[in-house]
């Protein structure tokens, strides 16, 4: 910091107004600094929500499987006629693979890389069209 009682006049006019100046940049800065720290306080929270979204969903679709699976798992106690049975088989396996396919996708895997393999939603489905229209 210079000696003020040194300065002369002009001197310190310019000094004052360089402050001033600088001042007026840092609060422009620090305007700027609080906008974007709003904005990523409101991306934080809509994420939060997407977060909470696909936990509840998530927690759903497990839900579903479990039901598909005891579906199509303890149906031997309950035996239904061939055709019947095939069919109510078949429907249960595309909705099974579907609701996988969309938990995977939930959880950030891609669709097409479920354990069972790629397709298995395709398969099921063309199965089930297979058998509806035979005698």
């Amino acid at each position: 910091m210079p000696n003020l009682d040194s300065m002369n006049a002009a001197a310190l006019r310019t000094m004052v107004l360089e402050l001033l100046a600088e001042h007026g940049d840092l609060q422009q800065e620090l305007a700027l600094t609080q906008q974007l720290l709003t904005r990523q306080d409101q991306l934080v929270a809509r994420q939060q929500d997407e977060i909470r979204y696909k936990e509840v969903r998530i927690a759903q679709l497990v839900h579903e499987v479990a039901m598909l699976k005891r579906v199509r798992f303890g149906k031997k106690g309950e035996q239904l006629p061939r055709i019947q049975g095939t069919l109510l088989e078949d429907t249960v396996a595309a909705d099974l693979a579907a609701v996988q396919a969309e938990l995977e996708v939930l959880k950030g895997a891609p669709a097409g890389e479920e354990k069972d393999g790629p397709g298995k939603a395709h398969t099921a489905a063309r199965a089930s069209t297979s058998h509806r229209y035979s005698p």
